[in-house]
């Protein structure tokens, strides 16, 4: 019977301990472990999964930091591995105990996964080492806010605001809308703001503050400045010179200048003759002659000879006008 007993135990130890040999033996056979499964599902040649990539390989080799095996686990919890990610984030931590950075990331994975209580112990060990993290106050209060303890995540609501008040804004921190409790902390810091910058707070002696500021203040390097290229210009063609156009002598004429204006100013006009105003000599009249013709004269100023012309008023007189009415009645 003792017999059957022992080699039943034996037969069953055998059956448990024969896979454990076989892994020990196939490492021992090929030299190195079995790849994590998300290795295996790596896309080649896509960027992100090529970084994932060469930080495993890297820290295979023992050459990546804490800092890089946190940015490791970061890139396997956005690419779907987040148990991978808690490994990368605790080897982290082994490493570097004063790391907090992964403390808030192990509480977000563990948030994530509603495990209230692993994330709560990771975000309180990232507050240990950290107590005026923004993030973490806020995703600790969200967290309380969660599980039901308000009293306490309006508390961490306002701390986060008061260390990073720009998380407030619904664009840095969408999380603000899954939250009721955080708006009167973000009300409550923004009193407390405005009140600080309305208060009359001056400088009772303010050109003395500026001169032992201005002791502290970092000299600015002077650039050197470039010199500008000469840069060669055309010279233009000479015009032609207009004449100068006449004063007017009249409010009449200033008037009609006016009225036309600048088309009229650049338009060339006659000069007129300066002195006295010479006017034409009329031609002499032959007194003899009964029709009232203008005779001109010859070289010698007499008149006589040339080509006689009717004059206006012979056409308004004719010469049959004074012959006798006897006359004109056998006409």
């Amino acid at each position: 019977m003792r017999r059957g007993i022992a080699t039943l135990l034996t037969i069953i130890a055998g059956c448990w301990l024969a896979p454990a040999f076989n892994a020990v033996a196939g490492e021992a056979e090929y030299g190195e472990p079995k790849p994590p499964v998300f290795v295996r599902w790596l896309v080649p040649g896509d960027p992100a999964d090529e970084t994932i990539r060469e930080y495993w390989q890297r820290s295979q080799r023992g050459e990546l930091s804490p800092a890089g095996l946190v940015d490791l686990g970061t890139m396997l919890f956005e690419r779907g591995y987040p148990k991978d990610a808690l490994e990368m984030y605790r080897e982290a931590l082994h490493r570097d105990k004063t790391l907090y950075e992964a403390w808030l990331r192990i509480g977000i994975v563990e948030h994530r996964a509603r495990e209230y209580e692993d994330a709560r112990h990771a975000y309180n060990k990232c507050l240990d080492l950290m107590s005026g993290h923004g993030w973490c106050n806020f995703y600790l209060g969200l967290l309380e806010e969660q599980t039901g303890h308000p009293s306490k995540a309006l508390e961490h609501f306002e701390r986060a605001y008061e260390h990073a008040p720009g998380l407030a804004d619904p664009k840095v921190n969408p999380e603000v809308l899954q939250s009721k409790l955080q708006f009167g902390a973000a009300v409550k810091q923004s009193s407390e703001a405005r009140f600080t910058v309305a208060a009359p707070l001056a400088f009772l002696e303010p050109k003395q503050v500026q001169e032992v500021r201005q002791q502290f203040l970092p000299t600015p390097t002077p650039t050197p400045t470039r010199t500008a290229t000469p840069v060669a210009t055309r010279t233009p063609a000479a015009r032609a010179a207009r004449p100068a156009s006449p004063t007017p002598s009249s409010p009449a004429a200033a008037a009609d200048e006016g009225e036309e204006g600048a088309g009229a100013r650049s338009r060339v006009q006659p000069r007129r003759p300066v002195g006295p105003a010479v006017r034409p000599t009329p031609q002499p009249i032959d007194p003899s002659s009964p029709y009232g013709v203008r005779r001109p004269s010859g070289s010698g100023g007499a008149a006589g000879g040339g080509v006689r012309t009717v004059s206006p008023e012979a056409s308004l007189h004719p010469w049959w006008r004074k012959m006798p009415e006897w006359v004109l009645r056998f006409v």
